[in-house]
């Protein structure tokens, strides 16, 4: 900590100022029509490649092939912010902030199921390193995880099955989500 800010401010302070970017992030990204404009492609993206894991016929607009068991995208914290406005997603980790981003962080959109019921899932949660496991270099693994919070998908998600949200209905918050909207 001495050398962090040439040792003038405290991990609580730190924390006052990532709150301060969350409200940036509220207020500049995860509004309607610029999280449509920046994160409706990609949305419609991972929607295009869970249809295809579960088809298991290839579609143009799905990221990797039909045999694809992990689709990793990086990006930047706005493509983070951008999607999760887009559908409403919000989290909270044991750090001081809600919807917090930083360097290495994921949100994860987990795809499970009975293919023989054709009964599929989407469970979305965040993970990230703790800001204590950034600033001392810590690695991570099991004995040192990153956190990681579940995410209700609103309009789906009812609290149970660890925030599932049916295939099908998480199909239509994207289309809705991604949809234009019509001005008189």
């Amino acid at each position: 900590m001495p050398e962090v800010a040439w040792g003038r401010i405290t991990p609580a302070q730190v924390g006052q100022l990532l709150a301060l970017h969350s409200i940036y992030s509220d207020t500049v990204l995860r509004t309607p029509f610029i999280a449509r404009a920046y994160a409706g492609p990609l949305a419609e993206h991972i929607m295009a490649t869970l249809q295809q894991a579960v088809s298991g016929k290839p579609t143009e607009q799905a990221i990797g092939g039909v045999q694809s068991k992990l689709v990793f995208l990086v990006g930047h914290d706005t493509n983070i912010e951008t999607l999760a406005g887009l559908l409403n997603l919000h989290w909270l980790l044991d750090e001081p902030s809600a919807d917090p981003t930083s360097t290495g962080d994921a949100l994860v959109f987990e795809l499970y199921g009975d293919a023989q019921n054709s009964q599929f899932m989407v469970r979305a949660y965040y993970v990230s390193q703790s800001m204590m496991q950034m600033r001392n270099t810590t690695p991570l693994d099991l004995d040192h995880p990153p956190a990681m919070a579940p995410i209700a998908i609103p309009g789906c998600s009812d609290g149970s099955d660890a925030n599932a949200c049916p295939l099908d209905r998480f199909a239509c918050i994207v289309q809705r989500s991604t949809a234009a909207e019509e001005h008189p």
